[in-house]
């Protein structure tokens, strides 16, 4: 009976955690590719700055530098942005089945515990225990998920900042200018977004969301558990 019980937590736990991990790993290539924005910022600079004392070939060669620079960010990013909606797209519905299931599970165990202390039953505490185990365990999981979710989805925000201020502080070539140009307008197009099959959002909303849900399915059934009684 407990392999039974505990078998569905084990396997969403490892799928919320697996997923978890994969956005980490989306995350730090997002953090690699703002520093690259961030450290292509400098040669942008020095060739604004020192137009006058440096020779045509090398502001050239400078030039052609920085815009493969960007050409080569702008398909990282894209790239990035499509193994993000891959990633979304394989783990939608296993991930919807996870929130159903430490949904449901989240319900039964409130309501065995408020049951418990308003009837005044007594159990064991072992069976206490344990779902309180259960309740942690899916609490934990659920804030470490929308942590990781929104965490992605800030830093893939971030470039676009870090564009803007390049183009508003740093004095560039025109032909660079229009270049990061085209980049901030083409990320207007692209979002990073993580939901369970488009259904429910992953981010940091959720947590509302599901509390809100259960302490809503609680109330209704424990309204219906005393109005049957009475």
């Amino acid at each position: 009976m407990l392999i039974s019980r505990c078998s569905p937590g084990v396997i969403a736990s490892w799928t919320v955690t697996q997923y978890a991990i994969l956005l980490n790993m989306i995350n730090k290539r997002f953090e690699s590719i703002n520093l690259g924005i961030l450290k292509m910022g400098g040669n942008i600079r020095s060739g604004g700055t020192q137009s006058q004392t440096l020779s045509v070939t090398k502001l050239s060669l400078l030039r052609e530098l920085v815009l493969y620079d960007i050409d080569n960010i702008k398909y990282a990013y894209v790239e990035l942005c499509e193994i993000c909606q891959d990633i979304g797209d394989f783990y939608g519905l296993s991930i919807l089945i996870v929130i159903l299931h430490f949904g449901f599970q989240s319900i039964f165990v409130l309501y065995f515990a408020i049951s418990s202390l308003i009837q005044g039953h007594e159990h064991s505490m072992t069976m206490h225990l344990f779902n309180g185990v259960r309740l942690s365990l899916s609490t934990f999981l659920f804030t470490v998920l929308t942590s990781s979710v929104t965490n992605t989805i800030k830093e893939s925000k971030k470039i676009s900042n870090i564009i803007n201020l390049l183009m508003d502080r740093c004095p560039m070539d025109q032909k660079i200018k229009e270049q990061l140009f085209r980049f901030s307008h083409h990320l207007l197009h692209l979002k990073v977004e993580f939901s369970a099959c488009d259904i429910v959002p992953l981010d940091r909303t959720f947590l509302a969301i599901i509390v809100g849900t259960i302490a809503t399915y609680l109330i209704i059934i424990l309204q219906f558990r005393i109005s049957a009684s009475n």
